[in-house]
């Protein structure tokens, strides 16, 4: 299960999706927006994506991540609009019968993120100034 939302991530809303009797390891990963980015100071961050093309790349990210790992149970939302220092941008939930699979899937889902879907950052500085940071192809 994937998807983009424009509303605040609240991860106890996604565990449905990872809940499995035969599984006892659940990990959780929350990326958050930072006060920091490369030295500057950040007050919030706007995150824009060409919607139908995120999807599909999502949609690669799952397939592949399944693929990989087939015993473990996956969902990942990322969110978009403006986003306030120390709100989740990201939220991965994974699980598994064991811990290991949990923790790969997770990190390897995080890193595909990073690396395929088409999520540009608008970062908001406190000096009034903006930069545009591309997070993604």
């Amino acid at each position: 299960m994937f998807e983009i939302t424009k509303e605040v991530i609240d991860p106890a809303q996604y565990l449905k999706h990872v809940q499995d009797p035969g599984n006892g390891a659940f990990v959780q990963f929350l990326g958050v927006v930072r006060n920091v980015h490369e030295g500057n100071a950040v007050e919030r961050i706007f995150y824009e994506c060409y919607e139908k093309m995120t999807l599909r790349q999502m949609e690669i990210i799952e397939q592949e991540a399944l693929e990989k790992y087939p015993m473990v149970k996956l969902c990942f939302v990322h969110r978009v609009g403006m986003v306030e220092l120390q709100e989740a941008s990201v939220l991965v939930l994974t699980s598994s019968k064991h811990r290991k699979d949990s923790y790969e899937v997770s990190m390897f889902v995080m890193q595909r993120i990073k690396d395929l879907l088409p999520i540009w950052k608008k970062e908001f500085h406190p000096d009034g100034k903006h930069s545009w940071v591309n997070i993604g192809s």
